[in-house]
């Protein structure tokens, strides 16, 4: 609800607000070791920061209020 909120505020600006899953990704966040997480399906850091990426550099910046993972957006 945040997210939407937020974007509704900041519709008349240049500022998007998306929120975005990465998943479970390999690193020490878990208190385990990253190579311990990938065993355990984590994907790599690359493949978790992938989608929040594409949304901060989409030079169309029109994506605004969704939630994603990394598979594209999810629906609410």
């Amino acid at each position: 609800m945040f997210t939407i909120q937020l974007a509704k505020e900041l519709q008349t600006t240049n500022i998007t607000v998306n929120a975005v899953d990465p998943g479970m990704v390999a690193t020490e966040f878990g208190g385990i070791t990253p190579e311990l997480a990938s065993q355990h399906g984590a994907k790599s850091i690359a493949h978790g920061i992938q989608r929040t990426t594409d949304l901060a550099t989409d030079t169309d910046n029109t994506t605004t209020g969704t939630f994603s993972n990394t598979d594209g957006p999810v629906a609410w």
